[in-house]
């Protein structure tokens, strides 16, 4: 903390109060140091000073501390010696120490307190304050008590003067550095209300007419399609029903799990960031690697950068890990992770591989009905086989997607980091069936025609195309890469 400078306040004290025996120069205070004939001399200028700034355990001698230039005025001799920054006052013996000084920054005079001790129904005010520092936590120390009751009044009035000049001054800066931060979180806010700008117009392409709902596929075709020919099914083998039946409870949440998301995706553009579990963050951190490179302060900055803490807290986690070598010892929580640039786009790409594979799952779906009531048995059993292996005949994709839908908006990169996974699995599992043949568009348009759907077979099969292209020409750039 920057050090307050009183000489002005003080020397004002000092040229109203001089003609008071107990207010002395610096050539005064060394003469009433000396006694009878001389004896004693000048030997507290020889004597140990500790308190603030001083970091020697033993203190320092007084004459390294004084400064002649800096010196205002002492009261009672050398009981309390004023200067423009500090104030030194003499100690009672304690037997921890040798100091006979304690040296205060009147920037730390809220550490000083003023005790009284009664005698003869008189009290007598004496400083009292304790060292906050290694080695000096429980060391009280006191002054001498001031037995002159004029000099006890001026004390006192110095004393509240110095107090009051440090709270305005202390005030001054906390009123200042509020304005700082009011002015930086504006600056911080202006900047984000850009950013914000651009990040809605990123998303926005997922919601074109601007209805509030991600434009996907929507309604009940694929339901429509089972009830039109559910007795042919039943005729070829009526167990089909049902596991379509659950592939269409999967579509539907499936279309709603994208909502979810977009949603989310929003409220974290508008509140500019997105709330995570500590474990995600740190999970892809090698610690031991950091243990065998002996590199704490290379794992305490990653730490901060990936987690968005402050250093603090990266430091107690780093301490935590370093010995074990991993992370196992840390307490999962939610973090709050600021929003940029690179974070956004890869959510949208995650969101725009969750889209294709919503409109390839829907084809398929499709494809699959129309295939088995067109009697083309091969095309039926290629996507069948492919639904199976992915077990969206039974329940477990759809309780994956509740689970989704249900931690969406408390943990947002979590359930991104997810469904990216599930989605990896279902493109490598049905990725090939994107190339639809002209025989199966044919067959998909027959469908949707029959239920009057207002899906436009072609529009559907040419955005799973489209996307799949799209899908390889980044992975050969990030190969080239």
């Amino acid at each position: 903390m920057e050090e307050i400078d009183l000489s002005k306040e003080l020397q004002e004290f000092y040229e109203n109060n001089k003609h008071k025996k107990c207010i002395k120069n610096w050539e005064e205070s060394i003469k009433s140091t000396k006694g009878f004939f001389g004896f004693f001399g000048n030997n507290f200028l020889k004597d140990k000073v500790g308190g603030d700034d001083i970091l020697l355990k033993d203190g320092r001698v007084f004459t390294s501390i004084h400064n002649e230039k800096d010196f205002i005025f002492s009261l009672m001799g050398y009981e309390v010696l004023y200067y423009k920054k500090f104030l030194l006052f003499r100690v009672r013996p304690n037997l921890s120490n040798s100091y006979k000084f304690l040296k205060v920054n009147y920037s730390n005079i809220r550490n000083l307190g003023i005790k009284y001790e009664n005698l003869l129904g008189v009290k007598y005010p004496f400083y009292r304050t304790s060292i906050e520092k290694e080695g000096y936590k429980r060391d009280f120390f006191e002054g001498n008590k001031l037995m002159d009751l004029v000099s006890n009044k001026l004390f006192i009035e110095i004393h509240d003067i110095i107090k009051t000049r440090v709270n305005n001054h202390l005030k001054i800066i906390l009123d200042q550095k509020k304005l700082d931060q009011e002015k930086l979180d504006q600056e911080k806010l202006e900047k984000y209300k850009e950013k914000k700008k651009k990040y809605l117009e990123l998303v926005r392409e997922f919601d074109k007419d601007n209805n509030g709902t991600i434009d996907v596929v929507e309604g009940n075709d694929f339901s429509n399609i089972l009830k039109k020919y559910q007795e042919k099914i039943i005729e070829i083998n009526r167990d089909y029903i049902k596991q379509f039946v659950q592939v269409s409870n999967y579509l539907k949440l499936k279309r709603k799990s994208l909502q979810n998301v977009f949603e989310s995706l929003n409220n974290a553009i508008n509140e500019g960031g997105i709330n995570t579990s500590l474990d995600s963050r740190l999970k892809g951190i090698n610690v031991q690697k950091h243990v065998d490179n002996n590199q704490k302060l290379v794992l305490v900055k990653e730490i901060k950068d990936v987690t968005g803490l402050d250093l603090k807290e990266a430091k107690e986690i780093a301490d935590k890990s370093y010995l074990s070598g991993n992370f196992k010892k840390i307490k999962n929580r939610k973090i709050f992770i600021p929003l940029d640039e690179s974070l956004i786009l890869e959510h949208i790409e995650i969101l725009k591989d969750d889209i294709h594979i919503y409109n390839l799952l829907l084809v398929q779906s499709l494809n699959m009905v129309a295939s088995l009531v067109k009697n083309d048995m091969i095309t039926f059993y290629e996507i069948y086989e492919k639904f199976d292996e992915l077990n969206m005949f039974d329940s477990k994709h759809e309780r994956d997607l509740r689970n989704h839908l249900q931690n969406v908006n408390e943990n947002l990169e979590g359930v991104m980091n997810q469904i990216q996974i599930m989605g990896e699995n279902i493109i490598s599992s049905i990725g090939e069936l994107s190339m639809i043949s002209e025989e199966s568009s044919k067959l998909i348009t027959d469908g949707l025609d029959s239920v009057n759907s207002l899906i436009k077979a072609s529009n559907l099969i040419n955005s799973v195309k489209t996307y799949q292209l799209y899908r390889i020409g980044k992975n050969i750039k990030s190969l080239r890469e």
